[in-house]
């Protein structure tokens, strides 16, 4: 729990080392190898990080064959190294898992696109878009897809839709923001 709320707050290096010594006091526990992966991974982006988060991705999924989510970050990791084929391999399998999971829907469209397979990535994509309609990123791969297809006036409207949802998006992060900024109920002139 300390570890999970130290990521909540931003501390991935403290998040990793309370997810290490969970590890150590039980070296089986579900979801706990998937968790420092992550952590290690928002603290860091060198390459020596992403190979210690890979092996603990691959130690969860050992565990237990079926987490979409360290099936994804699997994925996650080899298209960060420019190896979409075998991206799409993990993403593919975290959709398997799990049909709903629209990051991994999303990123399966990300790694087809990429390999110039847009009509396949127009399904995962389609697929995002009907579970999470306000979710930008779709739209924004979605019109990749679109113009690698040269539907050109399908790609202009999901480009367009992707900026409406992105400008909405920045200023409810600014709103939000300014709420955070604010510990306590601030002195007003009365």
């Amino acid at each position: 729990m300390t570890a999970e709320l130290l990521e909540s707050d931003g501390d991935f290096p403290s998040a990793a080392e309370q997810y290490r010594e969970a590890l150590r006091i039980e070296p089986g526990l579900p979801g706990a190898h998937r968790a420092l992966g992550v952590a290690l991974m928002n603290s860091a982006t060198d390459e020596a990080t992403r190979a210690q988060a890979q092996k603990l991705f691959e130690q969860e999924l050992a565990l237990n064959p079926s987490d979409a989510q360290s099936e994804y970050q699997v994925g996650e990791i080899f298209w960060l190294r420019n190896q979409p084929a075998e991206a799409l391999m993990h993403f593919m399998r975290a959709v398997e898992l799990n049909p709903n999971f629209t990051d991994a829907l999303i990123a399966a469209g990300k790694a087809a696109t990429a390999r110039d397979q847009p009509e396949r990535a127009l399904a995962w994509l389609q697929k995002a878009v009907e579970i999470d309609p306000d979710n930008e990123v779709t739209h924004y791969r979605l019109a990749q897809a679109y113009r690698k297809m040269g539907k050109t006036r399908e790609a202009t409207e999901e480009l367009a839709r992707f900026r409406q949802l992105r400008s909405a998006m920045e200023s409810l992060r600014v709103i939000y923001r300014q709420v955070q900024g604010r510990q306590i109920t601030a002195q007003k002139v009365e």
